[in-house]
């Protein structure tokens, strides 16, 4: 992966931040409020990750169809990248992505909205 590529995404999911905060200002919310028991969202979203990767290592040794599509893509996506790249990449994406969509917009039109809105933007 590509330095340049790199920086453009951690523009890119600056600009996620970005805005959530002036969202979260125009409506006088926290986007950044951790809730009533931060530890236990944590270790629940670290629980979610690890079985999200085991789950992900099991469909691709069990599934041919699976093990062809990452076979295909990954020389195109990750190949050449370093793994300080891809932590940055996961990193960077996710804390953009949940400031967003779970912060910002998710108080405003609801779970399911923003839950519609996420899988739309990943299609």
């Amino acid at each position: 992966m590509k330095p340049r590529f790199v920086g453009l995404a951690a523009v890119f999911y600056a600009a996620l931040v970005l805005a959530a905060v002036v969202l979260s200002a125009l409506t006088d919310r926290n986007v950044f409020a951790l809730g009533d028991r931060p530890l236990f969202g944590l270790c629940a979203g670290v629980a979610v990750a690890c079985c999200t990767v085991v789950s992900g290592l099991v469909l691709y040794r069990l599934s041919p169809t699976v093990r062809g599509l990452s076979d295909e893509l990954a020389p195109h996506l990750v190949d050449g990248a370093s793994k300080r790249d891809l932590v940055l990449l996961s990193v960077l994406s996710g804390v953009g992505e949940e400031v967003l969509f779970r912060g910002a917009l998710q108080p405003l039109i609801g779970l399911v909205a923003a839950s519609l809105l996420f899988g739309a933007l990943h299609v």
